[in-house]
């Protein structure tokens, strides 16, 4: 099972589990920024029927500009996000095992948002080549991209993220 940080779908990671995403046993967000995901969402999957509820909420430290932000699932789950330079907002939470999963997000009008994978089957020559460029080693397991490097190389790489390597897997309206 694959990053549940997908619309903080506490489900499963929805989709992840079927079309890929991203571990690391490094963290790379310290401290999380506000983005518009405390509350009721309603989601469907983009890959296929179905869809699911879920509730987040908002948790804050600090104050001003030293404040960072988590949001926990029902479940108690905890997310970081990041904004990148592309628009996306990298999502990152930590599993059982000790490692970090990753995931990306897209808010939309109206309060939405869309969740993003990595589109490890199809995009992987191109996944590969960003990983050696931003000095990472990345392995493809399955659906599953384990990445392996320095804080600062893995920012970079996941910095680099548009559009273009990812898939849809889900989008959330609020509900």
């Amino acid at each position: 099972m694959c990053l549940r940080v997908v619309a903080w779908m506490f489900l499963l990671w929805l989709s992840f589990g079927l079309a890929g995403c991203y571990k690391s046993r490094i963290g790379v967000i310290e401290h999380g920024e506000q983005a518009p995901v405390a509350g009721a969402f309603n989601c469907v999957y983009m890959d296929r029927d179905g869809g699911f509820s879920v509730v987040m909420t908002e948790q804050r430290s600090g104050k001003g500009r030293y404040a960072a932000y988590r949001y926990l699932d029902p479940d108690g789950r905890s997310y970081k996000l990041a904004r990148l330079q592309s628009g996306l907002y990298l999502v990152q939470t930590g599993n059982e095992g000790g490692e970090y999963e990753y995931g990306f997000v897209d808010f939309t009008a109206g309060g939405g948002f869309s969740v993003f994978d990595p589109d490890s089957s199809a995009q992987w020559p191109a996944l590969k080549a960003r990983s050696v460029d931003a000095g990472i080693r990345a392995r493809l397991d399955s659906s599953v991209v384990t990445l392996r490097g320095r804080p600062d190389r893995l920012r970079a790489f996941f910095a680099g993220h548009d559009r273009a390597l990812l898939r849809e897997s889900s989008r959330c309206l609020p509900g």
